[in-house]
């Protein structure tokens, strides 16, 4: 008797729903909640490209998942382990400082810990203390960003607040609220290269710039896209957005100069590089992952997956053969599984991508 394939049923409409021009602030906030329980691994490469900072809440092994609360840092390109970090919390954002001597990570416990390298050792852990009845989802530190200069560090959490920090100083400067309400989270930070403006994003499609010094909204924009990550271009003029769909806009009034709904590929978060010249985005089938330029998305770039684009064939060839003659063919090439493509990070000079997925596995190639 054939089994009809609830579960590819499921990740078919869940593909499709979520690919929706119209995929709503309230679905993009339930993603938050799993980002909190599962935050997948998260990369980044530090200034000089020599190494990549990764965390993952969980690896897969035969008894289930194993939680860890750890930050590793690896060498490029070999990936061989150069020190682990005992960070204590789920880690869901780290980010380089601009001279690669401190490593900043934020975590669902609402710490945000600076940690110095070479030596591994921690300096300075923030605390993030405005209860509100969502408790631990409210303390949920998304993203995470230095300034150009190294004194200035943004995150952003998930009730929709940007917190400012002083390095120089040690302390608290500035709380940004986004005005949107409690579900709102800042999904992305970014600094604009002359380090006066900060960009953020809140709930998916709301763009945001924000006067540093001043602590000033200067504008705000609420496009139809849906998206994962906000960048300044290279001299600051334009915004980046990228996820499910691709936006650039004019920095100074939020007027769309393109946009697109990505078809078929999406955009994890960090696929926009440092400089804003170019986008990396995987298939929805996680076979292929591909560059484009910015500017045209034009593709400059691309990676094959051919063994999971063989496993695919063969399952679609199985279920043929147990539609036609009812054997059991399912059970020697089942559908694989397949480990969901959380977070992508361009080296500074872009001759290095690294993509995190949500198994704990990290891949590097090198695109340039």
């Amino acid at each position: 008797m054939q089994v009809f394939p609830w579960r590819k049923l499921l990740v078919s409409a869940s593909i499709a729903f979520l690919t929706l021009p119209a995929f709503s602030s309230l679905a993009f906030a339930c993603m938050g909640c799993v980002m909190l329980k599962h935050p997948g691994c998260v990369v980044t490469f530090s200034p000089d490209g020599k190494f990549l900072a990764s965390a993952n809440a969980y690896k897969r092994t035969g008894r289930g998942r194993v939680y860890r609360k750890t930050v590793e840092i690896w060498q490029v390109p070999k990936l061989n382990l150069w020190k682990r970090l005992p960070e204590g919390q789920m880690v869901c954002s780290i980010a380089f400082s601009p001279d690669g001597k401190l490593l900043a990570v934020g975590g669902e416990n609402g710490f945000v810990s600076l940690w110095k390298l070479p030596e591994g050792k921690r300096l300075k852990r923030f605390k993030i203390n405005r209860a509100t009845i969502w408790h631990r989802l409210s303390n949920y530190i998304r993203s995470i960003a230095f300034s150009p200069d190294g004194k200035l560090l943004a995150a952003g959490t998930r009730n929709g607040e940007i917190y400012l920090w002083d390095l120089t100083k040690g302390r608290l400067v500035s709380v940004l609220s986004t005005n949107k309400g409690i579900g709102q989270t800042v999904a992305s930070v970014a600094f604009s290269p002359d380090g006066k403006r900060l960009a953020a994003l809140p709930g998916g499609r709301l763009f945001q710039i924000w006067q540093v010094s001043k602590r000033q909204l200067l504008g705000e924009w609420e496009h139809n896209v849906n998206c994962f990550q906000v960048a300044f271009s290279a001299d600051g003029r334009k915004v980046i957005g990228a996820g499910y769909s691709f936006i650039v806009c004019d920095a100074s009034n939020g007027k769309t100069i393109t946009m697109t709904h990505l078809v078929g590929h999406y955009s994890p978060p960090g696929g926009v590089s440092l400089d804003g010249r170019y986008l990396a985005m995987i298939a929805h089938s996680r076979i292929s992952v591909k560059v484009c330029r910015t500017s045209d998305l034009k593709e400059i770039w691309r990676k094959e997956n051919h063994s999971l684009k063989l496993m695919l064939s063969l399952n679609r060839w199985a279920e043929g053969v147990e539609k036609r003659l009812g054997l059991p063919a399912t059970k020697l090439f089942p559908y694989p599984e397949i480990p969901f493509a959380f977070g992508f990070a361009f080296s500074r000079d872009n001759r290095w991508l690294a993509l995190g997925f949500d198994d704990g596995s990290v891949r590097i190639w090198r695109i340039r």
